[in-house]
């Protein structure tokens, strides 16, 4: 059996990449919803959730400031999470959103905001700012303060990669698109309910009835005193009151199975003969 060995800084990169996964599709449906309700806007999931990783550097050139609108949190000085725009998709649900078309004017991606824009971005924001608050929160073991976050204040790493999900929308015959954007470090804050899809993901890859483990065999525990452990030499003899034993995981000290340890008069060779299995 051949298993591919990765670092622990990709492995953690594959479980953030599956777990994002889930919540972007969870947050473009919900934002979805709201504003359709709220802002009567048509918008609905479209296609499939693009998935790019780029390097600090590469993100903060060239992707960042594309994506010039975001909400999230940063967790610690290179760990952040936000739900980006850009200047295409608050130009057209502006226009739509003020007078039910999307003749939006034509201009630069970084070119400021119209009043119309502003007024669309303001509504907008308070909008979807409760819902994504609501989401990371269900995953989270203590309460995050979302807001609108400027990630030129994160200090990247330079082995650092950040994570974009793009989620497309479409109303009428528009297409715009909602960027979920992570860095590395995400999931030690946020777990995202990630752990299910990571069992499956490994399973699919490995199969797990041929991996080896390393197992322990141990007595039952017996006391003694600190000051009679530091009296023990060589050749003392220890009573040891029972056969019975504990067949344990090596790498996390589990308990597998429990049993009684004999022999076999035969082949004189010592077995355990399992008793109980966990």
């Amino acid at each position: 059996m051949f298993i591919k060995k990765t670092t622990l800084a990709e492995f953690e990169s594959q479980q953030q990449a599956i777990a994002m996964r889930g919540f972007a599709s969870t947050m473009g449906s919900k934002i979805c919803a709201l504003t359709r309700g709220n802002l009567s806007i048509p918008m609905v999931p479209s296609g499939q959730i693009d998935l790019a990783s780029y390097s600090a550097k590469a993100y903060i050139e060239s992707v960042s400031p594309q994506i010039r609108y975001k909400i999230g949190v940063q967790f610690d000085e290179s760990s952040f999470i936000a739900i980006g725009f850009n200047s295409e998709f608050l130009s057209k649900c502006a226009y739509y959103w003020a007078g039910g078309r999307i003749s939006a004017p034509e201009k630069d991606n970084l070119s400021k905001p119209t009043s119309c824009e502003v007024a669309f971005l303001r509504e907008f924001m308070q909008l979807i700012l409760p819902a994504i608050s609501e989401e990371l929160n269900k995953h989270c073991e203590y309460l995050l303060e979302v807001s609108e976050l400027d990630d030129n204040g994160v200090a990247f790493r330079n082995d650092q990669r950040v994570q974009i999900n793009t989620v497309s929308f479409t109303f009428k015959d528009e297409v715009v698109q909602l960027s979920i954007i992570t860095s590395d470090g995400v999931l030690k804050y946020c777990n995202l309910n990630s752990h299910e899809e990571n069992d499956k993901s490994m399973r699919d890859r490995v199969d797990l009835s041929e991996v080896k483990v390393h197992l322990d065999v141990c007595f039952e525990p017996f006391m003694m005193t600190l000051g009679e452990v530091k009296k023990l030499r060589v050749g003392d003899e220890l009573s040891i009151a029972s056969s019975q034993i504990s067949l344990m995981n090596r790498a996390d000290k589990s308990v597998i199975a429990q049993g009684i340890l004999g022999s076999d008069a035969n082949q004189h060779q010592q077995l355990i003969q399992i008793r109980q299995k966990y």
